[in-house]
Formats: C-alpha cells, sequence, structure tokens
C-alpha cells in the first residue's frame, strides 16, 4: 500500500485481502474509509488534495472461535 501520493495525480489504494485473522477472530475487509465511523467511502485521493491523508479501513467479524 503507498505511503505517500503525490500532487497533482488521483491515487487509488487497493483493497485489503478479503478476510484476516487475530487471536480468536476472523474480519472481512469491507473497505475504505474517509472517517472513523466510516461512513464517508474511499475511492480514490483527489488531484487537488494537499497535505496528509489518514484513511480508515472497515473491517467486520466474519467467524469467532472462542469461547463464552
Amino acid at each position: 500500500y503507498p505511503d505517500c501520493y503525490t500532487y497533482g495525480e488521483e491515487t487509488e489504494i487497493p483493497a485489503l485481502k478479503a478476510s484476516c485473522r487475530d487471536g480468536e477472530y476472523e474480519y472481512t475487509f469491507q473497505g475504505w474509509f474517509w472517517d472513523l465511523a466510516c461512513t464517508t467511502p474511499f475511492e480514490s485521493i483527489p488531484e487537488t488534495q494537499t497535505g496528509t491523508v489518514t484513511l480508515y479501513a472497515k473491517l467486520s467479524i466474519a467467524t469467532w472461535s472462542g469461547r463464552l
């Protein structure tokens, strides 16, 4: 994944792999978002964007292998 972009060039960020596992949980990638609440979907960094860009990955729990 790029850690920088060039002003004046539109930049796309690839999707994460379809799923990942962290301990007892397996997560499914739901997309990139501009905001922490994951309400504004990210498509690309506009050509006119300046400054630091922070994107948020939305993950949902697909399975849980733990016990209650």
